[in-house]
């Protein structure tokens, strides 16, 4: 349908002809909207260089359509910053009537015009596109997109339900943004906050959230805080938690299961053994006064396992052999065991 009405747009047709089809655009039948879509499009083209002028009269000369209806319209037409400024111009209906429905893949203009555009998408509830297409563009916006505008979009794809079901290539783009906002050394704070509401998002993923990990492997306080998120103190009743308290467990869970930075580790991935003990010495004491020794000890044996690669046949290293004999926890060592025997990987063997 949409080719038909592409090849009728190249003829000559009367005026009541022309808002005959022009009027399908609103159809809710699939192929009629397609064939006036293509129609549109093909007037468009060929009105060169006054194409934006083209659109305007098309708009101002139909006063008796919807608001929706022009923005249909112009959705049809190529994302460039003239059809911006006309859905604009419009007034508010029709802007948001375009912005909820108008494709921005491909977009003829970059730079610029692709921060309007991710400004608007997050404005009119499409976060997550604006997200895309922050990270498709990234290369040809002069200096990048700026970091608050990349934040602004996370954070707002987390508050917002997406308008069609979200796909890996989200994931990847959401991935991307974090990792350059790390390196851009962005408002710590800020980003911590974005690595914590998308972990659910990587929970499939080995995605290391670098703020985080590093949290927890330098503040023994904020660890011990992610464990009180997931087990109950020792001693402590079963209750019914709330919904907010479940989510809560859930990401503390996965940052806990993604979590390999051995505390004390330094650039050239040794490990310092003041550092480490003095980690682990206040570690247990916060854990035990939260009543969480038990599970915080089988955690630490866990992470403990990701210490430097095997030298010769000496592993774990030095410090965190003695650091085990030191502590001398059986929950530790299970954690420690449990976390070699899982990260093996698949096994096989010839019968």
């Amino acid at each position: 349908p949409r080719w038909l009405g592409n090849a009728l747009g190249g003829l000559q047709l009367s005026l009541d002809e022309d808002e005959v089809v022009l009027a399908v655009l609103g159809s809710e039948e699939a192929a009629q909207h397609q064939f006036a879509a293509g129609f549109v499009a093909r007037r468009f083209s060929l009105a060169g260089d006054d194409c934006v002028g083209w659109a305007k009269e098309i708009v101002s000369g139909h006063p008796y359509w919807s608001p929706d209806l022009k923005g249909v319209f112009l959705a049809n037409l190529p994302a460039i910053p003239g059809v911006w400024d006309i859905a604009e111009i419009a007034g508010a209906e029709v802007d948001r009537a375009y912005w909820i429905r108008s494709q921005h893949y491909g977009l003829p203009e970059r730079g610029e015009a692709c921060l309007r555009a991710a400004r608007k998408l997050i404005e009119h509830g499409r976060p997550h596109t604006a997200v895309d297409l922050l990270d498709l563009y990234f290369d040809e916006i002069p200096g990048g997109p700026p970091g608050d505008l990349v934040a602004e979009a996370l954070e707002a794809s987390m508050r917002t339900e997406p308008l069609t079901p979200l796909d890996q290539m989200f994931t990847y783009h959401a991935g991307r943004h974090l990792d350059r906002l790390a390196e851009q050394a962005f408002d710590g704070e800020r980003l911590a906050a974005l690595e914590w509401l998308y972990l659910p998002v990587f929970r499939h993923e080995k995605r290391r959230s670098p703020i985080l990990h590093s949290a927890l492997a330098n503040n023994p306080a904020d660890f011990v805080e992610v464990v009180s998120m997931v087990y109950r103190a020792e001693g402590e009743e079963p209750r019914e938690l709330s919904e907010i308290e479940q989510a809560k467990a859930k990401t503390a869970m996965h940052l806990l299961g993604s979590w390999q930075d051995v505390p004390g580790t330094l650039h050239d991935g040794t490990i310092d053994r003041e550092q480490l003990f003095t980690w682990v010495t206040e570690t247990r004491q916060l854990l035990c006064e939260a009543g969480r020794l038990k599970s915080g000890d089988h955690r630490i044996g866990q992470v403990l396992r990701y210490g430097p690669l095997p030298n010769g046949d000496e592993w774990p290293c030095e410090p965190i052999r003695e650091l085990i004999e030191a502590v001398a926890s059986d929950d530790l060592e299970d954690g420690f065991r449990l976390e070699v025997y899982n990260s093996r990987g698949m096994t096989s063997r010839i019968i």
